[in-house]
């Protein structure tokens, strides 16, 4: 169960990131596709709690891509979800 969760996560990162730049302009941008418009918990929201630079090394380790804004948030320290006022916990309930 636990690989199958992380398959999933993973792979919805590295696609979800993966699209800033070529489809999006930034990971806001994506944030409020996948939070606001499909409910999803933003994919910059998981990596940030998955903490950026274990995200880069566990995409690494599946084979997956690893996008450039999730490098460059494990090498800086910036935060990846920028919403302010977002209630983080919406996207979180079991």
């Amino acid at each position: 169960d636990a690989e199958l969760m992380r398959k999933v996560i993973l792979g919805y990162l590295s696609y979800g990131l993966g699209l800033v730049g070529s489809v999006v302009r930034q990971v806001r941008d994506v944030d409020r596709i996948m939070g606001w418009g499909f409910n999803w918990a933003p994919p910059g929201l998981l990596a940030d709690l998955i903490g950026p630079a274990r995200a880069v090394n566990l995409l690494e380790r599946a084979g997956l891509m690893v996008p450039g804004v999730l490098t460059a948030a494990a090498a800086s320290g910036a935060p990846l979800f920028t919403e302010p006022h977002a209630d983080r916990g919406r996207f979180l309930f079991a």
